[in-house]
């Protein structure tokens, strides 16, 4: 079983906890602050089994690109790794794009109505998710 994660956020210091209860359970972490390199294909998605994202509504730092639009960039690329989108509220996230998600099994977790372990337990199969999500409105 592949305990690679790679995590993309805007602000590592804001997902400090998510990302340590990810360390704790023993999972290596490569983190990115911009989708630089994973668009410049520097990065090898494939060596994770999940890519997630907390890119939203706030651009990165140095990048452009908003999660959704990284992933929709990098979808059909990735062959085995999982993608999850973290968005901050329903909010940020259209009805179009949650479509694009269900059709692309990308798992949306809103951080509303998550815990400091749901990513956990959705990478080790352990939360119940709606089908394709983790959403409620």
């Amino acid at each position: 079983m592949i305990r690679k994660i790679l995590w993309v956020t805007e602000d590592k210091w804001m997902d400090r906890a998510l990302i340590d209860v990810m360390l704790d359970a023993g999972y290596e972490l490569t983190i990115k602050t911009t989708p630089d390199d994973i668009l410049s294909g520097k990065e090898n998605i494939d060596e994770y089994s999940h890519i997630i994202v907390t890119l939203n509504i706030v651009r990165c730092v140095e990048g452009t690109k908003t999660g959704i639009v990284l992933l929709s960039e990098i979808i059909d690329k990735m062959k085995s790794t999982k993608a999850i989108l973290r968005v901050l509220s329903s909010f940020e996230i259209s009805s179009d794009e949650l479509e694009w998600c269900k059709n692309h099994n990308v798992i949306v977790v809103n951080e509303i109505f998550s815990q400091y372990n749901t990513i956990l337990n959705i990478v080790k199969n352990k939360e119940k998710f709606n089908g394709f999500q983790y959403f409620v409105i």
